[in-house]
């Protein structure tokens, strides 16, 4: 095996990284998308399910220790890309007809589910022609998973992950100040709208998804500094966990797991329901669970606006 001075030796937080990757991406994920998929009160939508699918197998590959590191992580960033981007859909006028329903759904179906997939295979495939062509190359002097050094395989996961986690940070920066001003907005159009301060819960849950994706950037990022701490690995095995935190413990999800008492609450929380069962791309609540959905005068911030006025004024 070729050694790398530029790579750490972990093996000594190896009961750590696959614990973090255990509790997250091989139990809470599992249990949650079971939850999403066969739970009456839960519902989720379409991409929000395959993200969290991608996690599990994100999870997988690595604790296999087998060329993990090559295929594993492009797969979840762009199954996030999609999520981002059918959040930074729904809140672009949602009150609006979107522009992309002109396509049929199947088809929006395919584009926001297969890409991942598709990566995963592509990266599978180059790892295995690598790892055959150059057998000197592979190397486990990390002590978590094989790697393959003095390869073109080496840079290119990190370099695609950078790529694609900066188009998801300019989403998430395009839906935060997208919601900003449909904020302001409808209080320019309607002043007489009875104005609600969002929920804390669900900010905390951006929050939270937001440094995770300052944090894999990071990761990525290091790759290119030769950087010798533990810090790029151990962020990659609590990212499943972070994704956990946040899709895993809305209201609804967590008494889906009190099944003993779902009757007695008779409890469902509309607010963070992001589609029905059908899997069709469609205008629908953030995948945060920000807003509701428009029921006549309802906009999706909370805001509470007179029917009268909104006709007059919209």
């Amino acid at each position: 095996m070729k050694a790398s001075s530029s790579t750490p030796d972990l093996q000594e937080l190896t009961p750590v990284f696959f614990g973090l990757h255990l509790v997250g991406g091989q139990i809470g994920l599992p249990i949650v998308v079971c939850i999403f998929l066969l739970s009456k009160d839960v519902r989720r939508h379409t991409t929000i399910i395959n993200f969290c699918i991608t996690w599990i197998i994100y999870s997988v590959a690595y604790c296999l220790s087998i060329y993990g590191k090559f295929n594993a992580p492009a797969m979840p960033v762009v199954a996030g890309l999609a999520v981002v981007f059918q959040v930074w859909c729904t809140f672009r006028e949602p009150w609006m007809p979107s522009r992309f329903d002109i396509a049929p759904q199947v088809i929006w179906n395919i584009a926001m589910i297969a890409p991942p997939y598709l990566v995963f295979l592509a990266f599978s495939l180059a790892a295995t022609y690598m790892a055959i062509e150059y057998p000197n190359s592979i190397s486990m002097e990390n002590g978590l998973y094989c790697d393959l050094d003095g390869t073109m395989m080496y840079n290119s996961v990190p370099i695609f992950c950078t790529v694609v986690m900066i188009f998801i940070l300019g989403f998430e920066v395009a839906i935060l100040v997208t919601y900003c001003r449909s904020r302001l907005l409808i209080k320019k159009v309607c002043p007489l709208a009875e104005t609600k301060m969002p929920s804390l819960i669900p900010w905390m849950r951006v929050t939270i998804f937001l440094l995770y994706s300052c944090f894999a950037f990071g990761a990525c990022a290091s790759k290119f500094t030769n950087d010798l701490s533990s810090f790029p690995y151990m962020i990659q095995a609590t990212l499943p966990f972070g994704v956990l935190l946040v899709f895993g413990t809305h209201k609804d999800v967590v008494l889906a797991w009190r099944f003993w008492d779902r009757k007695q609450s008779g409890y469902f929380d509309t607010s963070t329901a992001i589609s029905s069962r059908n899997t069709s791309i469609e205008r629908r609540p953030s995948a945060f669970s920000i807003g509701a959905s428009l029921p006549g005068s309802m906009v999706s911030d909370g805001t509470t606006v007179p029917r009268g006025e909104m006709e007059s004024r919209v």
